[in-house]
Order: structure tokens, then C-alpha cells, then sequence
């Protein structure tokens, strides 16, 4: 949540705003080449204590997913204490675990609503007015178009020939008081969604895209893997600027149409589940590979919107 509001305020300059100096812990873990993991974010190494003066210095990219500031700072003061219990093998007290447990309930809903605004994407009505929406506006088979006065609806269709289609539409984050402007292109508080499909029993290489695109992962803010292997959601600060997030993402299509392969896949309907169940299970297993921008299929941001209604923390 923290890396995913600051990207969308600062962009590629989001670490900077980070309270604390992780860099001695982040070399120590890296020293130990025979035992490497995948985190490679400033925020996998954040102390606890500089997580939350960074959140409290941030307060309002915050505020609509947790409690009221006064009550997040004390329970979070108690929290941190039961774990220092907990961590030096102390008994601690009998209410400790019915505090930690008021604690993610009240977090819930607000969780959920972070995620579920990270699957929310507004449409951009007139793709002339926004660079992005303008460049790749030729590959978007069913672009929006208003049907009746100030309605809008998806429509066109699919060239026989068409391999790859790309949309684009804005993530708005919750914090962001504004108005929604023409185009988001250089502008705090948005993202640019960009998704590309693959088309006429098509699926990409997962592996290659990544591997090819690699010195680029680090302008983006997530790059989302799909169970059916024929989607790539990128997710990109708009605040970056045009002469970043242009450019970006012209070679991100580029490489994704190198990286597409035909789909040979037989699917056995019988075991439909079962199939279905194996292939998101090797699509999550390829993205842990990467590090923590790179998301699978069961990741609740690449899949979680309003119409899901779910508790994280049901058996508590």
C-alpha cells in the first residue's frame, strides 16, 4: 500500500521519501549470495518504527484505509510492543492477542478498499487529449465512443489480423481531491493501466517479456500476470512525465508482440478446474522469480474489484 501511493505521488523518485536508511540492512541480505530472495524494494527492508513515521508523515495518501491518526498511532504502539514481547520470548499479557486482533479488523475494510481501487480504472473518453491514450488508440479494438448524449459505451470490432490489443484507462487514487483532467500525463495521484491482450489463439512468453524488458522495471509500478497467459496489465505513474512514460511503454508493446507465441495448449474439459488450477499455479511460480513489482494471478491486486465483497482477516 505504501510503495503503491507513493509511486502514484512521487513516481521513480518514491525511496527517496522513505524515513530511515535501509541500505545497511538491504547489503547484508544481499551479501549472502548462496541464499538470495526476491525483494529488491527499498520498502522490503524498511525498520518497522521508519515504516510508520513514513506513513504518518504521509498521512493523506493513508487516511481512507486506516483509523482515525490518533488511535492508528496508539494501537500501533501497543502493537509494537506485543511484538517486542513476542520476539524476546516474553509470556506478554493476556489481552495481547485480542489487541492485535482489534487491529486487522479495523485495517479490513480499509485494505479492501485499497485493492479494490487498484482494479477500478476509469476510461479515457477522449483518447486525443491524453498522449497514451492517443499513441495506441489505433490498437485498441473497442475503444469507448458516446452512444447517446453523455453516454458512453465500448465498441468496434477485432481486424481478423489484429494479434495484440492494447487499452489504456486511468487508476485515480482515493487521496486525490482534484477534478479528472483531460489527459493525467505528468500529474500526481494517477496511473496509467495499461493492458495488452493477446489475440487469435495467442499467449505470451512470461519469462522472455520479463527478462527482455528488465532495465525497465524500475519506471514502472506493477507488471500483472494472467492465469490464461494472454494478458499483461502495466501499471505506470503519470507523474513520471511524458518523456518517461511514452517511450516506456513503446517498447513494452514492442517487446510484448516479440513475446507472443501460439497457443498449442489443449485443454482437457474434464479436468477444467484442475487445469486451470496448474496453469495459475506456474504463472504465480514465474513471478515470484521477480521481484515484489512483478505480480501473479492470486495476487489480490491484479484481481480484487468494487463487485467482490470479501473480509482478509475472516478468522479473526
Amino acid at each position: 500500500m505504501v510503495y503503491v501511493e507513493l509511486s502514484a505521488r512521487y513516481g521513480v523518485t518514491w525511496p527517496t521519501y522513505i524515513q530511515g536508511n535501509e541500505a545497511r540492512a538491504k547489503a547484508s541480505d544481499s551479501r549472502l549470495t548462496h541464499m538470495p530472495t526476491r525483494e529488491k524494494l527499498k520498502l522490503s527492508y524498511v525498520l518497522f518504527s521508519n515504516l510508520q513515521r513514513t506513513i504518518s508523515k504521509h498521512w493523506r495518501l493513508f487516511h481512507q484505509y486506516l483509523p482515525p491518526k490518533d488511535i492508528w498511532k496508539a494501537r500501533l504502539s501497543e502493537v509494537d510492543q506485543i511484538r517486542n514481547r513476542v520476539a524476546h520470548f516474553r509470556i506478554g499479557h493476556e489481552g495481547d492477542l485480542h489487541r492485535v486482533r482489534q487491529l486487522v479488523n479495523d485495517m479490513d475494510a480499509g485494505f479492501w478498499h485499497f485493492c479494490t481501487s487498484y482494479n477500478n480504472p476509469i476510461p479515457i473518453l477522449d483518447p486525443s487529449k491524453d498522449p497514451v491514450a492517443k499513441r495506441f488508440a489505433a490498437l485498441d479494438p473497442f475503444p469507448w465512443a458516446e452512444v447517446e448524449p453523455n453516454t458512453f459505451a465500448q465498441i468496434g470490432h477485432a481486424p481478423h489480423d489484429l494479434s495484440m490489443a492494447v487499452t489504456v484507462g486511468v487508476l485515480r487514487r482515493p487521496w486525490l481531491r482534484a477534478k479528472q483532467p483531460q489527459s493525467i500525463m505528468g500529474r500526481p495521484g494517477f496511473l496509467y493501466d495499461v493492458s495488452l491482450v493477446a489475440r487469435n489463439n495467442r499467449i505470451f512468453d512470461y519469462p522472455e517479456f520479463l527478462r527482455s524488458t528488465r532495465r525497465l522495471h524500475t519506471r514502472v509500478c506493477h507488471i500483472c500476470l494472467d492465469t490464461t497467459r494472454g494478458r499483461i496489465r502495466l501499471t505506470v505513474p503519470s507523474i513520471s512525465g511524458k518523456a518517461v512514460v511514452l517511450p516506456l511503454l513503446e517498447e513494452l508493446v514492442e517487446t510484448a508482440l516479440r513475446c507472443l507465441r501460439p497457443d498449442f495448449g489443449r485443454r482437457d474439459f474434464a479436468n477444467f478446474d484442475t487445469d486451470v488450477s496448474a496453469i495459475r499455479s506456474a504463472v504465480d511460480k514465474i513471478a515470484l522469480e521477480w521481484p515484489e513489482y512483478v505480480l501473479g494471478p492470486t495476487n489480490p491486486l491484479t484481481f480484487l474489484d468494487p463487485s467482490m465483497p470479501c473480509k482478509f482477516f475472516p478468522q479473526v
